[in-house]
């Protein structure tokens, strides 16, 4: 029922974006029932990277146990994915009269919305593009994956499943 979807992605929304807080994340936007964080967005992180990927590993440790929670017997089981990806975007408010969204828009944001879902088409719900790797050398263990080809890029990103911390 709508009561109940609501009731779940409130408790969703409650319990990620705390982790996305703790990490020093900010959130972006909430797009259904997707959540658009960013890292480094206000004020350049040396440890942006990695915050995302703790982030996104604890996000993902979470949800195991609160879909859980949330399963009836004979629905369908609910699961995540996440893309994270680093690069430049724009900042700023946009808006049309009176309606105004601090927001974040780019390429980046484009590559890590087609990560993420990269990440629902495999068996892993974390993806990661080369990029945001190499500024983490040999901190994650990860898998590497088919790159993405993206049109209107001239290479393919490169992508790893992110399993945990080394």
């Amino acid at each position: 029922p709508p009561s109940e979807v609501i009731h779940f992605l409130n408790d969703y929304f409650e319990m990620m974006l705390d982790i996305v807080m703790k990490h020093e994340g900010m959130l972006d936007k909430l797009i259904g029932d997707a959540i658009i964080a960013e890292f480094g967005m206000a004020v350049d992180d040396p440890a942006q990277e990695k915050n995302a990927l703790l982030t996104a590993l604890e996000m993902h440790a979470s949800f195991e146990r609160f879909k859980t929670k949330w399963h009836r017997p004979g629905s369908p089981l609910i699961e995540i994915g996440i893309g994270i990806h680093t690069g430049l975007s724009i900042v700023g408010s946009i808006s049309k009269g009176e309606r105004t969204q601090y927001t974040s828009i780019g390429e980046t944001i484009a590559i890590a919305t087609r990560l993420e879902t990269v990440s629902k088409q495999g068996k892993y719900p974390i993806v990661a593009s080369g990029e945001t790797l190499r500024h983490l050398p040999g901190e994650f263990s990860t898998i590497p994956l088919e790159p993405l080809q993206i049109p209107d890029l001239d290479k393919p990103i490169d992508c790893f499943a992110i399993l945990k911390l080394s």
